[in-house]
């Protein structure tokens, strides 16, 4: 199975330098391939969030057919604001459709506590929201250097 990895955190929280960390992509807006030159092996990323930057329902089964059927994609790493949109994908709507593949694992990460205090978002309820999925939630500091929890992440989810 492939990991799918949600990077949960308000605004300016430090996901996309937890992203940018992780996979080597230069950008802060980034939705697309970045490949790893040592290995060749690619991983989609999408280090501008669903809430802030659109990406419709029909994009993001795009990207999830992706990842499945291409050999050299070995996942997908998302950054994900847990707020409640109208217009825009929700969490909970990104989830249940990664969990619609059989070929996809997810691993969620929330930043707690955020790079600054103006990425503040309310854990406890984004714990629930998960925990209602049944997902398993873990926690990066993004206080602390993005390549130390970019490690961390590489550990539990398995990638190289």
């Amino acid at each position: 199975m492939k990991p799918v990895i949600l990077i949960i955190g308000g605004h300016d929280s430090g996901k996309s330098t937890v992203i940018t960390s992780l996979t080597g992509c230069k950008s802060h807006n980034i939705r697309g391939l970045v490949k790893d030159r040592s290995t060749g092996k690619r991983i989609y990323v999408v280090t501008s969030s669903p809430q802030e930057d659109e990406l419709t329902g029909r994009k993001f089964q795009t990207i999830l057919r992706t990842v499945i059927r291409k050999t050299e994609v070995i996942g997908l790493v998302i950054a994900i604001q847990p707020t409640r949109p109208y217009k825009h994908l929700s969490l909970e709507t990104i989830i249940q459709k990664v969990m619609e593949n059989d070929a996809l694992s997810i691993f969620a990460f929330l930043i707690n506590p955020p790079y600054n205090n103006t990425g503040i978002i309310n854990i406890d309820e984004t714990r629930a929201r998960l925990g209602e999925l049944g997902i398993v939630t873990r926690y990066l500091d993004g206080r602390r250097f993005a390549f130390l929890n970019a490690m961390e992440i590489k550990l539990i989810a398995g990638i190289p």
